[in-house]
Formats: structure tokens, sequence, C-alpha cells
């Protein structure tokens, strides 16, 4: 997961008659949905807690796939169905929202991952991850000295050093809603590992 990236299925393209097209039209598993645009069984929702009000914005669609594959079941793309989508309602240029709306992306996927890789996996991942940030630090610093944009550059760096904080401070809390996700674990790790890399988080 730490790695992947999500996609827009489908995206652009023309909508001709797929009748003929039975392999095309038939449900594929993915990994997950973007929240606006997804259907969710209501006992499946109620039985994984449904969504994590802690996330508030950002990832809580992902938090939500995720915890459904662990709980066993299995999330589908559904190639004829046709969404409208107001893409980005927060992100309008504004620059208080838009510092909201990277931090919140910051934290939430810090979250994200804390709260549902497996056991076994979590060490190495935080691990990873948190090299990841610091190369991404370390470039960010470079371009604030170098003076090439570098207020925006300031700013996107303090706000991953506020989301490593912010998980710091909130770990306590985290764990408790990572123990209640984990408890619904039906799958193992190699299942919920090939799940999650033989496709991508659909976003219709």
């Amino acid at each position: 997961m730490l790695f992947r990236s999500a996609w827009d299925r489908d995206i652009g393209e023309r909508d001709l008659p797929r009748e003929p097209l039975v392999d095309a039209v038939r449900p594929t598993p993915v990994f997950g949905a973007c929240g606006g645009a997804a259907l969710y069984r209501r006992e499946a929702l109620v039985r994984i807690g449904g969504f994590d009000e802690a996330f508030f914005l950002y990832y809580e669609d992902t938090d939500v796939a995720w915890r459904l594959l662990l709980a066993g079941y299995q999330n589908l793309y559904a190639p004829l169905a046709v969404v409208r989508h107001d893409v980005h309602g927060d992100g309008l240029p504004d620059p208080e929202r838009e510092a909201r709306r990277r931090f919140l992306a910051e934290r939430n996927r810090l979250a994200l991952l804390v709260k549902n890789t497996g056991l076994v996996d979590l060490p190495m991942l935080l691990w990873r991850l948190r090299k990841q940030d610091r190369r991404r630090l370390r470039w960010l610093d470079a371009a604030v000295r170098s003076g090439d944009g570098a207020e925006r550059h300031a700013e996107r760096a303090s706000l991953i050093r506020r989301a490593w904080r912010d998980l710091v401070m909130h770990l306590p809390s985290l764990l408790r809603r990572r123990f209640r996700a984990q408890r619904l674990r039906m799958v193992d790790r190699k299942s919920t590992r090939l799940n999650s890399s033989h496709s991508s988080v659909s976003r219709m």
C-alpha cells in the first residue's frame, strides 16, 4: 500500500455500447473506491464500524475499503456504473483551505497505515515511511535555502512535520482504533497483500 497509487478507472473514455464485451462489463475486484462514487452494503458498513470520523476528510474512503477487505468482504468495480462527482470541492484556491487539505492528507496517510497494516509488517513500513519523509524534507529544506519557492516549500515541510507530531500526540487513540479494526480481521497477511497488489483504489 505504501508505495502504490490510486487512479481513475476509465476516466475520459467514450461511452460506447459494451453489450458484446462481456468481460469488459463484468464487475472486477479493486482495493476500494472513492467515497463519492461508491455503494456500500449496510450490513458490511455497520459491521466494520462505519466511517472513522477522526479522519474527517481524505483517506476516510480508503480506510473503509481496507477494513472491508480485512473483514473478508470484496470491493468491486462496476464498469457500467455512471457517477457525477464534483471533484476537489475542498480544493478551491484559498491558502487556508489548501493548507488544511495538505495537512489532513499528510496526517491521514500516516493514520491509515498505522491503523490497518498487519502487525508483522508495521515496524518495517513505519521505518520506510519515516525514511521516505526524511528524504522529502531534505529536498524541501534545500529548496527553501535556495530561495526557489521558499515560502511554499517551507509551508509544505512544516505540514509534514506537523503530521508526524500529530501522529505521536494521538497515538493512544489511534491504537485503540487499530485494535477495533484488527479484531475483525478475517484474512491473513498474504491475502490482503494479494488484494492490494492486483487492484487499485478505483476512483470512478
